[in-house]
């Protein structure tokens, strides 16, 4: 009885930092993916922006909708190597803030797991 018990406590902790190192994984996965697309959005924006195709570029709800997701690192660096959307209040404001708060997010996530 007291193996049993103490084969399935094994097999539990075992299982468990297996899912966590797991997570942890997949965490740092979606950091890296969702930064690479921020930085390829800003970056096709400023591409139709300087060919001056108005129509077809994409909107500034998106991007920041990107930088909320946990993009806003890539968006912040892309938008000082691309010079684009510096003067936008909505940006060179909302940018840095959303940028602390996805660190701070990043920081309780890869620290609970």
């Amino acid at each position: 009885m007291i193996r049993k018990f103490l084969f399935f406590l094994f097999a539990f902790l075992l299982l468990f930092l297996i899912f966590k190192g797991i997570i942890r994984s997949f965490a740092w996965i979606y950091i890296i993916i969702v930064n690479v697309v921020a930085l390829g959005y800003m970056f096709y924006d400023k591409l139709l922006a300087s060919l001056g195709k108005s129509k077809s570029r994409v909107s500034e709800n998106k991007l920041l909708s990107i930088a909320l997701l946990g993009g806003a690192p890539f968006m912040l660096l892309s938008m000082f190597i691309f010079r684009h959307k510096l003067l936008k209040p909505k940006f060179f404001i909302g940018v840095p803030i959303i940028f602390i708060l996805n660190l701070i997010v990043y920081y309780f996530i890869l620290r609970m797991f």
